[in-house]
């Protein structure tokens, strides 16, 4: 109870109460960001299309994946890969890879 207690204090001291049921964050196409949601240019690849995503020498997958949002800065033959922390992203950084589209 006095787990519960202190977690109601803290909860009505933040006064985020009006944001607790929005989701962390959700993509263009409404999809919630998660692991497996990549944002793609939609003219390259449409939004809903699901892919499978590896390294082009086979040394990591990042695996299946959906086409779930666009970037400002996901032009061309760009995917941008979500993961679940800032520290996976900055050590994962930008690499070329293979997209297959599944069908």
């Amino acid at each position: 109870q006095d787990s519960i207690d202190r977690y109601n204090e803290i909860f009505e001291f933040s006064e985020l109460k009006e944001f607790i049921d929005v989701p962390v964050k959700n993509y263009s196409s409404g999809m919630r960001a998660r692991y497996g949601v990549v944002a793609v240019d939609p003219k390259v690849i449409p939004l809903g299309t699901r892919l499978y995503i590896t390294s082009v020498d086979g040394s990591w997958v990042y695996g299946e994946a959906i086409a779930g949002d666009t970037g400002g800065a996901i032009k061309g033959n760009r995917v941008d890969l979500f993961f679940d922390s800032y520290s996976e992203c900055i050590s994962f950084g930008r690499r070329q890879a293979m997209v297959y589209i599944l069908e």
